[in-house]
């Protein structure tokens, strides 16, 4: 089903693909003892980013969720990762590029 949030919103969102509450993070990371790596993570900023609009965010059956409309992402030290209207993140756990999708949710045959 859909789900929509109004005013300002955070969420926490899975990364290390172990969360039994996809898209939403668990805290599994914690348990397998997933570790981001920073320096694999490039950060994407638009310069005219303006935030205005709605997000919508899609989950693609087997594959990322797509998020379209303005938003910022951050990680636990406080580091801009993304700023700007359209990205796919990665759900299955596999990606080389987390929390952004790569397709490796194909290699791997995700089918959360």
């Amino acid at each position: 089903g859909e789900v929509q949030f109004t005013g300002e919103t955070r969420l926490a969102l899975c990364r290390c693909g172990a969360s039994s509450h996809k898209p939403f993070c668990d805290n599994s990371h914690r348990e397998i003892g997933f570790r981001a790596d920073p320096a694999g993570t490039r950060v994407e900023s638009d310069a005219t980013f303006e935030p205005a609009g709605e997000l919508q965010i899609t989950v693609r059956p087997g594959g990322p969720l797509v998020l379209k409309g303005p938003f910022e992402m951050w990680d636990e030290d406080g580091s801009l990762l993304f700023q700007g209207e359209k990205k796919r993140l990665c759900r299955c756990g596999a990606s080389l590029n987390k929390p952004f999708c790569d397709n490796m949710h194909d290699e791997i045959g995700f089918e959360g």
